[in-house]
């Protein structure tokens, strides 16, 4: 299943979760409204208005709180969905770098980030069986040296020979370094799927 795919199916859900909240949430306003109307039809005499005031001030508490109450769970559902969408991306890892899409743009990775240690003796971090992408790389950067690490699973990690910088560009890094954005994305992202 592609992450696109993915993305949608779960944006799908969370979306259909989110509008059940907020008409479960409307539900309960409009039962509160209701409510309040038909006690103060029961009012009468020079106590009503008092009464009324009384019977407003609740309602607005007990909206107000209804409403906290369904952005609270909107912001938990998700919170959900972007844990789930993160936690599948991870899942995947395995997956992509093995693919061969993967092994096209690994290059312009290793390439990303040996642009910041220019002229600086390095070591490239990779995975063995992705090293034979590497080639033009290397040529490209005659400082750096390949080390195969069966710890990366996908993407590459430069580190300065005299420990003075590392630069980790692999696939899991890369996700943390988006996943804040993802926080403010995916909503948006959401609500063009839903329109």
């Amino acid at each position: 299943m592609a992450f696109d795919d993915l993305v949608t199916r779960l944006t799908l859900d969370t979306e259909a979760e989110a509008r059940a909240i907020v008409d479960r949430a409307d539900a309960e306003v409009r039962a509160i409204e209701a409510e309040s109307d038909r006690a103060l039809a029961a009012l009468s005499g020079e106590r009503r208005a008092e009464r009324r005031a009384a019977r407003a001030a609740i309602r607005d508490r007990e909206l107000a709180a209804a409403r906290r109450d369904a952005q609270a769970e909107e912001l938990r559902a998700w919170l959900a969905l972007r844990g789930r969408v993160l936690a599948r991306a991870r899942a995947l890892i395995p997956e992509i770098a093995a693919s061969e899409e993967y092994r096209r743009i690994l290059p312009a990775h290793a390439d990303e980030a040996l642009s910041y240690v220019a002229g600086v003796s390095v070591r490239l971090r990779i995975r063995p069986a992705l090293t034979p992408w590497l080639d033009d790389v290397l040529a490209r950067h005659p400082t750096a040296a390949l080390v195969a690490d069966d710890a990366i699973s996908a993407g590459v990690i430069v580190e300065a020979v005299d420990g003075s910088v590392a630069i980790d560009n692999t696939v899991t890094a890369r996700l943390s370094r988006i996943e804040p954005r993802l926080a403010v994305e995916l909503p948006r992202e959401l609500d063009h799927v839903g329109a």
